[in-house]
């Protein structure tokens, strides 16, 4: 599997989420280390780096978590099915405001 570093760039384009474009510190130690992501390193839970992106990211180590827990593919998959329930939410509850 693609570590970090590689996969970075595509999902998230213009940044890391984070503020920061790969290579950044965190992308540079997963690939350094041959880990896909930190959700991969034993390290995750008292690791500065993390701590220091929550600042921007504030819903990191929890993802990292969900990823560990879970694996990538099914984590990810459900992060879609809520971002499509909750835009579903917000077009019906325009649809119903317009409509009276």
């Amino acid at each position: 599997m693609e570590s970090f570093a590689a996969l970075a760039p595509m999902v998230f384009p213009s940044n890391c989420k984070g503020g920061c474009v790969p290579p950044c510190d965190i992308a540079a130690c997963c690939k350094g280390k041959g880990l896909t992501s930190c959700a991969d390193c034993a390290d995750m839970e008292a690791c500065d780096k993390i701590t220091a992106a929550t600042k921007k990211a504030p819903k990191l180590r929890g993802n990292l978590r969900g990823i560990k827990a879970q694996g990538l593919r099914t984590w990810a998959e459900a992060q879609l099915k809520a971002a499509q329930a909750d835009r579903r939410r917000v077009l019906v509850g325009a649809v119903e405001k317009a409509l009276g």
